[in-house]
């Protein structure tokens, strides 16, 4: 009897040991060919082939990607005839391989990868190579390492090192620096934070060259209710072409979403230290943009619109995809307007040679039951909004700007008051008025009233 259980507990211990990993392998086939295969649909890329190997232990899988491209080219119209160069549009794609190793579970316990190195252990790693055979076909462009957690989380990090592709033919040249990055998400893949940082990025061919310096970006969102923030930053950005060389510095751009009971709201706030073009300085200049009270079922429907649309493929017909666009959004624009939906422009300024400007606005639907967006004379009596600009511009100044505010000041548009000029608006849904003037005023809202 004691053999009998002792050979049991064996038999158990193997059936742990080798199935565990094996139906762990299984699983991760199965999500692969559901999520990741050719007959996945993704708006940006598609994915050409995929080839699995699963062992026990572990599985290896390589993918084909392409991601389409459009460049710009120049041809002779009709050169016996002495035609002028003209500028077509020629499409091709970008080819990537994308191999992953797979370690299976209950216990993996990563070593080093690619100078990734990891004390953590969870059920399962994935080790990710991204190739450009253009440019390598041995030495990937990007490589990370994601772990499934036994906390319910699958976490990773990621680096690309300094490197340059060059096309000679096209005079082309495409060169970054060191990228890192790191992310986590769970399982469902609908709750996800990462950061990263890029030392620098330069494109440059024939006709212009882009070079952008330190840019670092973090975020952590989380799908439905949704909520979290997006950040980025630039420390510089160059462009040089056939008009000039324009230099930004200090760029930053921050979004936070919210949901408050059954509606969202969304922030965006933008800075820019510097803009210097043709030799002229501007800046700082920045503001912020919300838009508030959209309610989750009209953000869940924008959502799934947004999936059918991805759904049709980049080679769907434009009459189609707006045809589905235009049918939904009918079903959408009532329910987004029912909420009361409020649009803020506020804190924005903007300092440059030609005057310094500064204001906000704000834009509110004021609905009073159903919405029928048919009817245009009631959707307009249920709006509202405020506008205040100032612009303070340099005395004796002849600039396009002095000269536009100057006509809009004997216009009665704009007002001169302590040497700034001022424009301030208000519409409360039958009259527009501007600097206390009525510039316009529309017909009284129609009252619909029951029928006896």
């Amino acid at each position: 009897m004691k053999k009998f259980a002792a050979l049991a507990a064996v038999v158990l211990l193997l059936a742990i040991i080798f199935g565990a990993p094996y139906y762990a392998g299984m699983r991760i086939e199965k999500a692969l060919i559901e999520h990741a295969s050719p007959d996945a649909s993704y708006e940006l890329f598609s994915i050409d082939s995929i080839s699995i190997t699963r062992g026990i232990f572990s599985s290896d899988v390589e993918w084909g990607v392409s991601i389409p491209t459009v460049s710009a080219a120049t041809v002779q119209d009709s050169p016996e005839d002495g035609g002028e160069a003209v500028e077509t549009m020629e499409e091709g794609e970008v080819n990537f391989t994308l191999k992953a190793h797979i370690t299976h579970g209950p216990f993996a316990f990563p070593g080093e990868f690619h100078s990734l190195e990891s004390s953590s252990f969870g059920w399962g790693v994935v080790d990710t190579e991204l190739f450009l055979p253009d440019f390598s076909e041995t030495a990937p462009i990007y490589v990370s390492r994601s772990i499934a957690t036994f906390g319910g989380l699958i976490e990773g990090e990621g680096l690309s090192d300094a490197g340059s592709f060059k096309d000679e033919e096209a005079k082309s040249l495409f060169a970054w620096g060191d990228f890192t990055n790191t992310y986590s998400t769970n399982f469902e893949g609908n709750s996800v934070s990462y950061k990263g940082v890029l030392q620098n990025l330069k494109i440059e061919d024939e006709a212009a060259k882009l070079l952008i310096s330190d840019v670092a970006f973090d975020g952590v969102f989380a799908e439905y209710p949704p909520k979290g923030s997006f950040e980025i930053k630039v420390a510089s950005m160059g462009i040089v072409d056939e008009s000039g060389e324009t230099t930004m510095k200090g760029f930053a751009f921050k979004v936070d979403t919210d949901t408050e009971g059954e509606m969202v709201s969304s922030t965006g706030n933008l800075h820019l230290d510097e803009v210097v073009a043709d030799g002229k300085r501007s800046g700082p200049l920045g503001g912020t943009i919300s838009l508030k009270r959209v309610s989750l079922e009209a953000y869940k429907m924008l959502n799934e619109l947004g999936e059918r649309v991805s759904e049709l493929g980049p080679d769907a017909d434009p009459d189609a995809v707006q045809t589905v666009m235009m049918g939904e959004m009918m079903r959408i624009v009532p329910i987004i307007l029912e909420g009361g939906p409020v649009l803020e422009v506020k804190d924005v300024f903007a300092k440059s040679p030609l005057g310094d400007i500064e204001g906000g606005a704000v834009v509110s639907f004021e609905p009073d039951g159903s919405v029928n967006i048919f009817d245009q004379q009631d959707l307009l009596s249920k709006v509202r909004g405020d506008m205040a600009v100032t612009a303070i511009i340099p005395e004796g100044a002849n600039s396009p700007l002095a000269q536009k505010a100057e006509e809009l000041k004997e216009m009665g548009l704009v007002v001169f008051e302590e040497g700034k000029y001022i424009i301030r608006a208000n519409f409360d849904g039958v009259r527009l008025t501007v600097n206390g003037n009525t510039l316009w005023e529309g017909p009284p809202p129609m009252k619909h009233e029951m029928a006896e």
